[in-house]
């Protein structure tokens, strides 16, 4: 069982769930402070394991975009600004036929990778969107 499957994100009607909202929070407070997991879970050690989860493969997709991609700026790392910002804007997933898409589950430098489920595979797959910049 999946700590998707504790924690889902959406809800029969497609909106967040509470505890999906919950988790992209303390995400973003674990991004932007840097703090550890366990000090933002509320003694909760399934929310701690969820999160840790979420925050290593934030740090992969980061790194390996950082590896592929170096950003040398002074105003702090756009990876992690891109990744802020699409958690806030988690409800506003993009519509592709043939897939229903749920949540982003990381971004970097070019773009942000989101979970989707491809409809007539009954198959839960990433989806891959180069981010358009101005």
């Amino acid at each position: 069982m999946s700590d998707e499957s504790h924690y889902p994100t959406k809800s029969p009607d497609g909106s967040s769930s509470p505890d999906e909202t919950r988790i992209q929070l303390l995400l973003e407070e674990i991004l932007e402070t840097d703090i550890r997991p366990e000090e933002v879970s509320g003694g909760d050690v399934e929310l701690e394991r969820v999160l840790y989860e979420r925050l290593n493969r934030v740090r992969e997709v980061s790194a390996q975009m950082e590896a592929m991609f170096p950003t040398h700026t002074e105003r702090g790392n756009p990876t992690r600004r891109l990744l802020i910002e699409s958690l806030h804007n988690d409800d506003q997933v993009p519509e592709i036929a043939g897939y229903e898409v749920y949540n982003v589950i990381g971004a970097g430098g070019m773009g942000i990778v989101y979970r989707a489920r491809h409809l007539k595979l009954d198959r839960l797959v990433a989806i891959k969107m180069v981010a358009a910049f101005s």
